[in-house]
C-alpha cells in the first residue's frame, strides 16, 4: 500500500472499511496498519503484534509527491486502533483505541484528534464501558455528538455521546442510552 509494506485493510477475514477513512474535503486519509520498522519494513513479530496505530495521510493530486505519515493514535500506545472517522467539518478525528499490546480484551476508548492543534484525548477513559463504533451526529462550534454501540448489561446498546469542544481540551459533557 503506498509502498509501504504494510496492507490497509488488513490481511484477513472480516477486514473492511473500518479501518480508514477519507475526509469529506478529500484532502486527508486516515488508516489502521500495523506498525512497521524505520525503513518501513514490516516487523518481524507482524503476525503476534496488535500495534496497530493511525496515520494520517494528506492527499495530493500530483503523484509525484511523496505521501506523509503522520502517526497520531500516540508513540506510547501499542494496542489496536481503528474506525477512523473525521468529523463533517474535517476538524477533528475520532477513532477506537486499546491501549495495552497483546491484550485483545482490552477496554475500547474513543479518542479525539484535533487536525489544527495535533492534541490527542481520549474521551472515554474513565467510563468503563468498551465502545464499537462511531458514529457522527450533530458538529457544531460548541460541541459534537457521538454515537457508539457499547455492550451493556449483556445487550448490544447505542450510546450518545456529547463532547464540548470550546475549550482547548474537549471534554464529554454527556453520555446516555438511546
Amino acid at each position: 500500500m503506498f509502498g509501504l509494506e504494510s496492507d490497509c485493510p488488513s490481511k484477513g477475514p472480516g477486514q473492511s472499511d473500518e479501518e480508514f477513512n477519507i475526509s469529506s474535503d478529500g484532502k486527508y486519509l486516515a488508516i489502521a496498519k500495523r506498525r512497521t520498522n524505520d525503513d518501513n519494513t514490516q516487523k518481524s513479530d507482524m503476525a503476534w503484534s496488535t500495534d496497530v496505530p493511525i496515520y494520517l495521510i494528506e492527499l495530493s493530486l500530483n503523484s509525484s509527491i511523496p505521501l506523509d505519515y503522520k502517526l497520531i493514535s500516540g508513540v506510547d500506545w501499542h494496542g489496536v486502533n481503528n474506525c477512523p472517522v473525521f468529523t463533517s467539518d474535517n476538524n477533528y478525528l475520532l477513532f477506537l483505541s486499546m491501549n495495552r499490546p497483546k491484550y485483545e480484551s482490552d477496554k475500547t476508548e474513543i479518542r479525539l484528534y484535533n487536525l489544527t492543534t495535533g492534541l490527542l484525548i481520549s474521551l472515554t477513559e474513565h467510563i468503563d464501558l468498551s465502545f464499537h463504533c462511531i458514529e457522527f451526529g450533530k458538529c457544531t462550534n460548541e460541541y459534537l455528538t457521538i454515537y457508539s454501540v457499547v455492550l451493556y448489561h449483556g445487550v448490544s446498546r447505542i450510546f450518545r455521546l456529547t463532547v464540548d469542544i470550546t475549550i482547548s481540551s474537549p471534554i464529554l459533557t454527556n453520555i446516555e442510552i438511546m
